[in-house]
């Protein structure tokens, strides 16, 4: 999918900011010049030179850069004060350009050349130069003020990080075809070799198919299994194997600058661990090269055959040391989609698009790790691809410039579970995580040499930060499904309790086990009042927004359309405008009057949802008599459920239809297109998520108070419990990106500064049974979700259901699970905030039970 489709070879990555440097200047700290001025000079690439060349449209672009590297270098020195006026004599330079230059600029930290001569240097022919570049300049720095100190200051999971090294020697080799004519590693270094494989099916290069042979020295015919391989020596006294066996494959990238050496890091880590891993050489599929992911994935499952019989070789130095029933394949990029057709394929009798090719692999795969995966660039039989039963990972950065949606939401959505092997899916965006500092090799340009003028690089966490992060989800992954080790479960469920381990920055992670079970996932149909299971029903009560949809990316498939998640949501928006009406609503009703709550509405202003005299607003869930039971709900059980805030803050819903008259006929009401007798105000389909620009917005307090809402469950008794989501995680606001560095730019290509990533809530029932022990979870019938924490605002909820995941998932918590809220979660007015049902001093609030079916 080219929304979701990588560089070509001309967009190849550095390893680094250092090689975009210009050639001959001094490696120390650049000079503070302006941020124009300091892009002007980065442009003095020689690699990216030859590519403004060779596009020859500009035939004084090579001298131009030139002479502009020079200009710049010189009156950024002791002309400083000069070259103001210096630009000004070239009419031809935006205004906003010359507004721009300080007088004088900060004085460079680097070494200043004499400055005599400048004005003759740049000459009118450099003029469309500048014009032409002057575009890519930068904006500001914009980032969203990071709450990690808060969220990350747990550390509840006991002992070291599984970022450190385990207890076994690394060693290291190369396998391959022994003939490469480009790297040694793979010439006549290798410790062995392999056959090569024909991947022509796969496979068509087109019109490069000659110059790429001339460079290679081979064809989609005779494709070379190359690999870098890290594996555990055994110290004496430790265990000999069997191990398990990894595989990763990096995606595209400029196929003369080699990926398969970027991830040792990962290498290292795991080899020390017990496990082995392989980086599969697959530089020969990149370039300019679509379509070919399937290809990538047809050859991981060609590297496992030949290390089965590296396995069964008794002069092979691999001879009985891979554990076959514990293999794992990672992907970065397109290798990150290249893993799920991989497994797919792996059951499969013939290749979907030709049936001449026939499948024989059955290896057992139990788990994926996909990397910023691309999504679409291959579909099978022109569908997507499904998986179901394997344990997938992925993560994804939010300054990603090159995959620059959170595509692998779509694979993550399309993972099912049959419920007859205990999996998991978890997925994690990285908040200022970028593409390629996930490889060693391809580091922060995205976009390859051009990248300090595009992208917002000075947005980016650090790389050995980003790095650091894969260690330590990727290593606890492998751990618990590879090695069914228990300690590193509760990260998947609930991030908070590794925050000793986590970088410092702010992530959404998602979470959901194989005894999931949906009560409404917004799927099912076009009703808004009937849930997934038969008999579940739905109701809003108050709200402001009520609907349904489909969620999407920020990407676009046309200037109309954005790419879908695969998955559906409930919008849900409410703005309460007082406090004070529902609780006098509440003491007239319980002074026995039973009109009195509805008089007390009268005196109310018409956009009041405050006399509701049902309570705050709300969103219910009620089950069928019996399903509880069923599905054996109880102490081990959890809520799941993902919420994602939006920017939008609704209007105050409008007052309930009146009856109709009898004046009025009784089918008035029914056809007249502005009753709303749900009492839910019409929205656009589409509704605006960009925040208001009104000045007279700043000092609302609705825009600094954080979001926040209840979770009440309610069992066939009547007795209830509340809790504050805000316990078991963040619930934030939207996290503004500007990937580019022109906000113009960043606001055509995309439709709002954020991804639309709910994070997900994995909250234990027993927390509720801690404030209420007499509710009954056997007899659930009713989950609301209470809208009185937090006065105005609107969130997008999906795949609520139940699960029951086990005690390993449950603890520890960064609670303590003991389901006690803390000193700031005091209860708000006409909350069940540690009710007691029968208690004077605690008193639970009807808050308008929505009755199951019976």
């Amino acid at each position: 999918m080219a929304s979701h489709d990588e560089s070509s070879a001309s967009r190849g990555r550095h390893r680094g900011p250092e090689r975009g440097r210009a050639p001959g200047s001094t490696p120390q700290t650049p000079c503070p010049l302006p941020d124009r001025t300091r892009f002007l000079l980065l442009i003095n690439d020689s690699r990216g030179g030859r590519k403004f060349q060779r596009k020859a449209r500009f035939p004084l672009m090579q001298r131009g850069r030139s002479v502009l590297s020079q200009a710049f270098s010189r009156i950024s020195g002791r002309c400083s004060s000069r070259y103001p006026r210096i630009l000004q004599s070239f009419p031809m330079l935006p205004a906003d350009f010359l507004r721009s230059i300080p007088q004088p600029p900060a004085p460079p930290l680097c070494p200043v050349p004499r400055c005599r001569g400048v004005r003759a240097r740049v000459t009118a022919a450099l003029v469309p130069v500048v014009v032409l570049l002057l575009p890519g300049c930068g904006t500001s720095l914009h980032l969203v003020e990071s709450d990690h100190a808060r969220v990350l200051a747990h550390q509840a999971i006991e002992g070291e990080s599984p970022s450190s090294p385990g207890v076994f020697e690394v060693g290291f080799l190369t396998y391959g075809s022994g003939t490469d004519r480009n790297r040694i590693e793979y010439g006549d270094s290798v410790a062995f070799t392999t056959t090569a494989v024909d991947a022509s099916k796969l496979v068509s290069l087109g019109g490069e198919a000659a110059s790429r042979k001339r460079f290679w020295g081979f064809g989609p015919d005779e494709f070379p299994r190359n690999g870098r391989v890290w594996y555990p020596v055994r110290p004496e006294g430790a265990a000999d194997g069997p191990f398990p066996l990894v595989l990763i494959v990096h995606g595209n990238h400029n196929p003369r600058e080699f990926s398969d050496p970027g991830y040792a890091y990962l290498g290292e880590l795991l080899a020390s661990r017990g496990f082995i891993l392989v980086s599969v050489d697959m530089n020969f599929l990149n370039g300019a090269i679509r379509g070919e992911n399937d290809a990538r994935g047809w050859m991981l499952l060609q590297h496992l055959k030949a290390w089965q019989g590296f396995d069964a070789d008794e002069d092979n130095p691999f001879h009985g040391t891979v554990d076959w029933e514990r293999i794992a394949l990672m992907g970065h990029s397109r290798g990150g989609e290249a893993v799920a057709h991989a497994a797919a394929f792996n059951r499969l009798t013939h290749y979907p698009d030709d049936a001449s090719l026939t499948f024989d692999f059955g290896f057992d795969i139990r788990s994926l790790v996909a990397i910023a995966p691309v999504d679409g660039q291959y579909e099978p039989s022109n569908r997507a691809v499904p998986l179901e039963d394997v344990n997938y990972l992925v993560f994804h950065g939010s300054h990603d410039g090159d995959v620059t949606s959170f595509a692998g939401l779509r694979q993550y959505a399309r993972v099912g579970f049959s419920g007859r092997v205990p999996a998991f899916k978890s997925a994690v965006y990285v908040y200022r995580a970028n593409h390629g500092q996930w490889n060693e090799e391809w580091g922060a340009f995205d976009n390859g040499p051009r990248s300090p003028r595009i992208l917002a690089l000075d947005g980016l966490m650090p790389m050995e930060d980003q790095l650091e992060f894969a260690r330590v989800y990727i290593a606890a992954f492998l751990e618990a499904t590879l090695r069914e080790d228990p300690r590193f479960l509760p990260l998947f469920r609930d991030h908070r309790t590794a925050g000793g381990w986590l970088p410092p920055t702010m992530y959404k992670t998602r979470f959901q086990h194989a005894s999931f079970r949906p009560l409404a996932d917004f799927s099912e149909d076009i009703d808004l009042t009937t849930g997934t299971v038969p008999g579940v029903t739905l109701q809003g009560v108050g709200l402001s927004t009520w609907r349904e949809g489909e969620m999407v990316l920020r990407s676009r498939i046309t200037p109309q359309r954005q790419v879908s998640q695969q998955r559906q949501g409930v919008w849900l928006g409410w703005h309460r405008t007082a406090e004070a009406e529902p609780a006098a609503a509440e003491k007239a009703a319980s002074a026995g009057d039973p009109d009195a709550s509805d008089a007390a509405c009268e005196v109310a202003t018409t956009d009041d949802l405050g006399c509701d005299p049902m309570g705050p607003p709300r969103y219910s869930i009620a089950l069928p008599e019996g399903l509880a039971a069923e599905w054996g709900a109880g102490t081990g059980t959890t809520l799941e459920l993902e919420v994602a805030p939006t920017e939008r803050k609704p209007p105050p819903p409008p007052p309930p239809t009146p009856e109709p008259t009898q004046a009025d006929g009784p089918d008035d009401a029914a056809n007249d297109p502005s009753a709303n007798r749900a009492g839910v105000q019409e929205q656009d389909a589409n509704p605006p998520t960009a925040p208001s620009t009104d000045p007279d917005d700043e000092d609302d307090p609705e825009e600094s108070e954080p979001m926040d809402f209840s979770l009440e469950l309610v069992d066939a008794s009547g007795a209830r419990a509340t809790l504050p989501i805000s316990q078991f995680g963040p619930l934030r606001a939207p996290l503004d990106i500007r990937v580019l560095r022109r906000s113009d730019l960043e606001n055509s290509r995309f439709p709002t500064l954020h991804e639309v990533v709910g994070h997900g809530f994995s909250v234990p029932l027993d927390e509720f049974t801690s404030v209420n022990p007499e509710l009954d979870l056997s007899t659930l019938r009713e989950i609301h979700l209470v809208f009185d924490r937090t006065r105005v605002g609107e969130i997008i909820v999906s795949g609520v259901g139940l699960a029951q995941p086990g005690d390993a998932f449950l603890a520890p918590r960064v609670n303590g699970g003991t389901g006690a809220p803390s000193e700031t979660d005091a209860a708000p007015p006409g909350s069940n905030l540690g009710c007691r049902p029968g208690n004077p001093e605690a008193p639970c609030v009807e808050l308008g039970r929505v009755p199951g079916p019976t």
